[in-house]
């Protein structure tokens, strides 16, 4: 025992000669002598250490590792971190020492200069391992208490706890150094909700807390609590107790900004900001006026949260329009400030002389801010958490505080972008620190809060109003709003006027609540692109800003209440340019077997910009067909065929774009708003630009575009959008986006083929056959074509036409009967040895009578009456006898009548009932085969 005490000993002094000649040794000073050493006792050694110092010599050279020393640790411990190979070093070190221990008269001049403080603590060297010997000596020799380090003690400690401590925030760390040990302060502490060495993070913080009887709330918006009224000596208390439950890591970090720290640290500290108040001819200006009369909403069926002072509830400019309230101040919920009830009746006033911009819509009192017009941030997130629970949509913070970093890292900021990913649409005040740039107060430097500047009545920015960007170089503020010489209700039933962004903020509050009450289905994402792309531009002077504008409620909302329709001219589409496979087949023409020409033909119709409103509520494709089927049975005109078409190609697209992903999604709702808002502002320009607009707006909506073509398009819609409000489109600039439509096409289809949200790449879900396509090949009648290596080529050939061969096998595999299991050989001598012949045995097993008229070659192109006979064959439909000869093109004689007549009056085919044709003995191309399919699937297969 005594020479393993003699061994650690001396490796400790080698190291603390060492430790005062390296840096990256005094980094690892971070906790008091408490795990090698017993902390009080060494507090008593007199040696001084200067005295150690002058016997180390002799040491070196009689253990002859003098030089290996600074190389071994250099090489094994590099900025706090121990590498794995330490742990060998360390034992080939203490065994020179214990080879050399006997031969060193000087081991036993230090033995007895030491005092018996140096002596290991037994219990705690059972804990220790050898890898941390190094850091642990290291770290408690320089505190030892001798006359050459008692002065640098007390600044070893203080930065034990706050000075190196990097998952602290720079303002709590600047506020902990600066006060005494007994002063207090409130705190936010993040977590990550994990374990660490079973250490449940969240449980060890609340059994700290609650064994030092601190207040604290633990938040659900974010994982943090908030701790009020903590000492400073409390908070070093609760790192040490972290850092022995080795939960706090910031050992493993650099100099990392504080979204980084967030993102590595364990635990994150921050101080708990204080919330401060940022301080009738707006409604006209911004056009909610008309908005209430012209357009009729008022915001009815949206709930506003207003987390401010309290309102006063018994303002006469308030009438059952507060459905509930909460105080998080100690005050009670009544306003005894007067500004919170201002923001509130800017939002919602529904009686007296001054309107609220959504009178319809309720209001929830969340009383965050005390009287004297202070807050806190942990309050305020409380208050967010409130607001979700009470199921609100909107909430609105006119508060905030000026803090070094505006990233969006703070807890308050990162509570707002949780909030409004739930659902609930914040909207904060920029603040009152302008005119400079960078002034941007939180929460307003949160990500997804919709911030707000303030203007004055002739749109000029208030000197008063915060500007961007943010730390981290985003455009902020996001939208202005009027926020000088606003007269709004106060406490004590008066009205009075005042200025700030705080009176900016719910004037937006109210134009959300407005469109929110116009279109439910926006999603948050949505709601701000309507608001930013109907905005008013600021003017030249303010472009440093970014693309923001003054909000206008009006050309936010009448897209989604006033249908805005034109007259189109439909051009003729791109010819398919699908691989003709076989080279044999060619094309049909352009006029088809189903109702397909009523869409490739030069047209009129109408285009509404609301894109989905006329197509139906359907659940699924099938239903999609099924009421095409009905719709054009009960139609007789050719327009109104045209219509049912385009009906049902409204709901394929519509549902096609139900099941993307959720980012695709996204992508996608974003797309159709600026489709909208350039179909509303295109009534700016002239007529063949608008035209030419109209066109390919129709185009790209009848197209889901995902991935990276979709934010290409979006892009280029934005830059469009902005040019036209800024008078500046040009008719180049519009052949620009059609030009890169195009481009994006193919790789676009490329890209659903690949996440199989299209069955080939030659069948695009703006096709008329998309959906019977798709359903043919899910049904695994079809598998599409095979290069002559057998593998999958990717396309269908839509247009390419279907042989007998082939339609015998699809007709067969529709009605659930596939192939013979026979081994004998077909009547058709042609059809021996071919692919298909077991198809040809299966027909005649079931005495099709169609096997007469395909005796010959499998491989020639099969007629539409021939399909219609043997489709009806399959399901053992029988033909009609009787019937009203409408198609002027069938023989009544013939073997096939019957079956079209029967299929036609089944809805199963439709033909041309405007030139009274059905082309019998034309060729049936694929596409056209696979409708027929479907909908004699739907309609005869039980």
């Amino acid at each position: 025992m005594f020479k393993k005490k003699i061994i650690f000993l001396s490796f400790s002094i080698i190291l603390l000669i060492f430790v005062s000649k390296n840096e990256n040794f005094l980094r690892l000073s971070e906790n008091l002598i408490v795990r090698i050493f017993d902390g009080e006792r060494a507090s008593n050694i007199q040696t001084p250490i200067e005295n150690l110092q002058e016997n180390t010599s002799p040491v070196f050279e009689n253990l002859n590792i003098q030089q290996n020393i600074p190389t071994i640790i250099d090489n094994n411990i590099q900025e706090n971190q121990v590498a794995p190979q330490v742990n060998e070093n360390i034992q080939n070190i203490q065994e020179n020492i214990q080879e050399n221990i006997e031969n060193s008269p000087v081991i036993n001049e230090i033995q007895e200069q030491t005092p018996p403080a140096l002596t290991p603590n037994p219990e705690i060297m059972e804990d220790i391992q050898i890898p941390e010997i190094v850091e642990n000596v290291v770290n408690e020799m320089p505190l030892i208490n001798t006359p050459a380090t008692s002065e640098i003690i007390p600044k070893i400690t203080e930065s034990l706890s706050f000075r190196n401590q990097k998952c602290l925030r720079n303002s709590l760390r600047n506020s902990l150094e600066s006060i005494n040990d007994e002063n207090k302060i409130d705190i936010i502490l993040s977590y990550k909700n994990i374990s660490i060495e079973n250490n449940n993070i969240i449980q060890e913080i609340e059994n700290f807390l609650n064994q030092t009887k601190l207040p604290f709330r633990k938040h659900t918006l974010i994982d943090a609590v908030s701790i009020r009224q903590i000492e400073k000596r409390q908070v070093r208390e609760l790192l040490n107790e972290l850092k022995s439950k080795s939960i706090l890591n910031d050992e493993t970090l650099n100099d990392e900004d504080d979204k980084q720290k967030i993102a590595k640290c364990n635990v994150y500290l921050e101080y708990d900001h204080k919330l401060t108040l940022k301080l009738n001819s707006s409604n006209k200006y911004i056009e909610s006026g008309r908005v209430h009369d012209d357009l009729k909403i008022n915001g009815a069926g949206i709930k506003v949260a207003i987390l401010d002072t309290g309102i006063d509830i018994h303002h006469p400019g308030f009438s059952n329009q507060i459905i509930d309230s909460i105080d998080y101040t100690g005050e009670g919920v009544y306003d005894l400030n007067g500004h919170g009830t201002h923001v509130a009746c800017i939002v919602g006033c529904n009686k007296g002389e001054y309107l609220g911009i959504a009178p319809e819509a309720k209001l929830i009192n969340i009383k965050t801010t005390g009287k004297e017009g202070e807050g806190s941030m942990s309050d305020t997130i409380s208050g967010l958490e409130y607001a979700l629970k009470k199921e609100a949509d909107i909430a609105n913070i006119s508060l905030g505080a000026l803090i070094e970093n505006c990233d969006g890292s703070d807890a308050l900021s990162r509570a707002v972008d949780e909030a409004y990913n739930e659902g609930l649409f914040v909207i904060t005040a920029a603040g009152n620190f302008g005119p400079k740039k960078n002034t941007i107060s939180t929460p307003g430097c949160a990500q997804k809060a919709l911030t707000v500047g303030a203007v004055d009545e002739s749109g000029y920015i208030a000197d008063f109003s915060s500007r961007g960007p943010t730390t981290d170089n985003r455009f902020k503020p996001d939208i202005f709003a009027p926020g000088v010489d606003i007269t709004s209700a106060w406490i004590d039933e008066q009205y009075v006027v005042i200025d700030g962004t705080s009176q900016a903020a719910p004037h937006a509050a109210g134009v959300v609540a407005l469109l929110m009450s116009a279109n439910p289905n926006l999603n948050n994402d949505e709601i701000k692109n309507v608001l930013n792309l109907t905005s008013d531009s600021l003017g030249k002077e303010y472009d440093y800003l970014g693309n923001q504008g003054i909000i206008n409620a009006f050309d936010a909302i009448s897209p989604y209440v006033e249908e805005v329709e034109y007259e189109q001219e439909i051009k003729e589409p791109a010819k398919d340019t699908a691989e003709q496979v076989p080279v044999k087949n060619t094309p049909l023409k352009e006029e088809n077997f189903s109702e397909d020409s009523i869409m490739q033909e030069n047209s009129t119709i109408d285009i509404n910009f609301k894109f989905d409103d006329k197509s139906e509520s359907v659940s699924d494709l099938n239903e999609a067909q099924a009421n095409l089927q009905k719709c054009l049975n009960n139609s007789q005109q050719s327009e109104q065929k045209k219509e049912c078409q385009k009906i049902f190609l409204d709901n394929q697209i519509k549902i096609k774009k139900q099941e993307l992903d959720k980012e695709n999604k996204e992508k996608t709702n974003k797309l159709n708003q600026n489709l909208l808002l350039l179909g509303q502002e295109s009534g700016k320009i002239n007529d063949n630009a608008k035209t030419k607009l109209r066109t390919i707006l129709d185009q790209i909506n009848k197209t889901i575009l995902i991935d990276k073509a979709n934010e290409i398009i979006f892009e280029e819609t934005n830059n469009l959008i902005l040019k036209i409000k800024n008078n500046e489109i040009k008719i180049q600039d519009i052949e620009s986006l059609e030009k890169i439509f195009i481009d994006q096409i193919d790789r676009n289809t490329e890209e659903k083929y690949q996440k199989n949200y299209i069955p080939f790449k030659d069948v695009d879900d703006n096709k008329w056959f998309f959906t019977f396509v798709d359903e043919v090949k899910k049904l695994k009648i079809v598998s599409g074509y095979t290069d002559l290596k057998g593998n999958p080529t990717g396309e269908f050939g839509p247009s390419n036409l279907t042989t007998v061969a082939e339609a015998l096998k699809m007709a067969l595999e529709s009605s659930g009967y596939g192939q013979s299991i026979s081994n004998g050989r077909p009547q058709n001598k042609k059809a021996e040895n071919h692919w298909a012949m077991k198809y040809y045995l299966k027909a005649e097993e079931l005495k099709l009578d169609i096997i007469k008229n395909i005796l010959d070659d499998p491989n020639r192109p099969i007629t539409r009456e021939e399909f219609v006979k043997l489709q009806l064959e399959v399901f053992k439909i029988t033909p009609l006898t009787t019937y009203s000869p409408i198609f002027s093109d069938i023989d009544e004689k013939s073997d096939f009548s019957g079956f079209i007549y029967r299929a036609y009056q089944d809805g199963v085919i439709s033909g041309d009932s405007e030139k009274n044709t059905f082309r019998p003995r034309d060729n049936i191309n694929r596409a056209e085969l696979a409708k027929v399919l479907v909908q004699s699937i739907n309609t005869y297969k039980k």
